[in-house]
C-alpha cells in the first residue's frame, strides 16, 4: 500500500490549547463510559456528534462508510491533555465496498469546505469509519491511514461495527509517539438544555461503547 492509493489532504497541526474540560467548564450533562486508566488520554464526545455519526454509519450497514472528527486538542490548567469531538462530518464523493473505503481528493476538498463553514470553528482531530459485521479493531490499512494522515499525538480514530452496533475509540499508546491502541473509556457530554436527551448509557440507540480493555460493550455513569 502506498500514500497514493489513499488520497487525503493535509491535516493542520496546531499545539494543544489551554481550556477547561467540558465537565469542568460551562454547565453540561456528562456520562462517563468505561473506566479510564491514569495515563490514558481523556476523550470527550458531544451528544450531537455521536448522533450524527450514528445516523451516517447506520444509513448503510452493508458497506464501509467514513468521515472525519472535528473538535479541539487541549490541556487543562494542570497540563492534563484531552480531546473534544464536537462534530462528525460524513465523507462524500468516495469509493467504497463491504470491506474497503477510499477517500478521494474530491472527498477531502468537500470536508475542508465544511470545516471552514462551521460557526463554532474547530479543527480535524481524527477520523471514523465502519466495519460492517466484522468487529471493532484497526486493520492494517486503518493503521496505515492513522500513521500517515492522522499522525498527531492527540489524533484519534473511531471504529463502528454497524451491524453489531458497537463503537470503539483508538488513540496513541503514548502522548508523544507510538501506535494506536483501544481506549478503555470516553465521556459523552451535552449542554444543559440538551442534557435531558442524554441516556444513562451515554450513546444513542442502538450504539454501545466497546471498551478496549475488556472487549465488551459497556454502559455509562452520570
Amino acid at each position: 500500500m502506498t500514500r497514493d492509493e489513499i488520497q487525503l489532504g493535509e491535516v493542520r497541526r496546531l499545539a494543544p490549547r489551554l481550556r477547561p474540560r467540558p465537565d469542568q467548564g460551562e454547565p453540561c450533562t456528562v456520562v462517563c463510559c468505561g473506566h479510564r486508566s491514569e495515563h490514558e488520554l481523556s476523550i470527550f464526545i458531544s451528544w450531537t456528534a455521536l448522533q450524527s455519526l450514528r445516523n451516517h454509519l447506520g444509513s448503510d450497514s452493508e458497506v464501509e462508510l467514513a468521515g472525519v472528527l472535528v473538535g479541539d486538542q487541549c490541556h487543562d490548567d494542570q497540563a492534563r491533555p484531552f480531546v473534544v469531538v464536537t462534530h462528525s462530518l460524513a465523507a462524500q464523493d468516495y469509493e467504497n465496498s463491504s470491506g474497503r473505503f477510499t477517500f478521494t481528493h474530491s472527498t477531502w476538498d468537500l470536508i475542508a469546505r465544511q470545516v471552514d463553514q462551521l460557526s463554532s470553528g474547530g479543527r480535524i482531530i481524527g477520523w471514523y469509519h465502519s466495519h460492517p459485521g466484522w468487529g471493532v479493531f484497526l486493520s492494517d490499512r486503518d493503521h496505515f491511514i492513522c500513521e500517515h494522515f492522522f499522525s498527531g499525538a492527540f489524533d484519534i480514530a473511531i471504529v463502528v461495527d454497524s451491524q453489531r452496533n458497537q463503537l470503539g475509540l483508538f488513540h496513541r499508546s503514548s502522548l508523544s509517539s507510538g501506535g494506536m491502541r483501544p481506549a478503555t473509556a470516553c465521556t459523552v457530554f451535552a449542554p444543559s438544555e440538551e442534557g435531558r436527551e442524554l441516556p444513562a448509557e451515554g450513546f444513542p440507540d442502538p450504539l454501545r461503547f466497546f471498551a478496549g480493555s475488556s472487549g465488551e460493550a459497556v454502559g455509562g455513569e452520570q
